[in-house]
């Protein structure tokens, strides 16, 4: 990107509130460990997404907390907070107010895929230097990033509208909707997310836990 032109990254995550987040591994772990899960998912996610000067980082969570505040400072993360409606509405909101008069693309990504780091981020940015729209398609038929470019924003509403959130085909109907909309299209490699107990333990292998 050039000095006039600049990139921005959000971090879109749930604030930690027992019984509020990672509900499906709480089903297994019980909410106490599930939301140790989280804290620990999100801090890693932050830790690998340390990126070149030019790039603003924000956080994205859904409630004030103190270990929000704690991690953005941290990370040298701008804690900022998501709005209101469904996960379609809230990204979307999300990447409108990350377009500032002088970024050109912006990117948002989970804390869900450990596959997720500095260098995949960059491939997302690198793609939109020459589409509009950049999926990191997951596993499970979901995404863990999405980016736009700032010129395709005022037509990509439709990205995110009318999608079966957590069902098995939320990139299928995004691509679909991007299409119909006519923007141009990259995926990047495919990545994979922890929502399950076997994902739980699959990051943890990986992790050396």
């Amino acid at each position: 990107m050039t000095d006039e032109c600049s990139q921005a990254l959000a971090v879109f995550t749930r604030t930690p509130l027992s019984g509020k987040t990672k509900t499906r591994l709480a089903k297994s772990l019980g909410d106490a460990q599930a939301l140790a899960a989280h804290v620990e998912l999100v801090q890693g996610c932050l830790g690998r997404l340390q990126l070149q000067a030019d790039t603003r980082c924000e956080l994205w969570v859904t409630d004030p907390a103190p270990i929000v505040t704690q991690w953005a400072d941290q990370y040298q993360f701008t804690l900022q907070y998501q709005s209101q409606g469904d996960l379609g509405e809230r990204m979307y909101h999300c990447l409108q107010q990350m377009m500032g008069s002088n970024v050109c693309a912006a990117v948002l990504v989970g804390t869900d895929c450990p596959s997720i780091d500095a260098e995949y981020v960059q491939e997302a940015f690198i793609a939109l230097q020459n589409s509009d729209l950049v999926f990191g398609p997951a596993e499970d038929g979901g995404y863990g990033l999405v980016g736009l470019r700032r010129s395709a924003l005022p037509v990509s509403a439709a990205v995110f509208q009318e999608i079966r959130w957590g069902s098995s085909t939320v990139l299928m109907q995004s691509l679909e909707r991007a299409a119909s909309s006519g923007l141009s299209i990259v995926k990047l490699p495919m990545i994979w997310d922890v929502d399950e107990i076997a994902d739980w333990h699959r990051y943890q292998h990986q992790d050396g836990g």
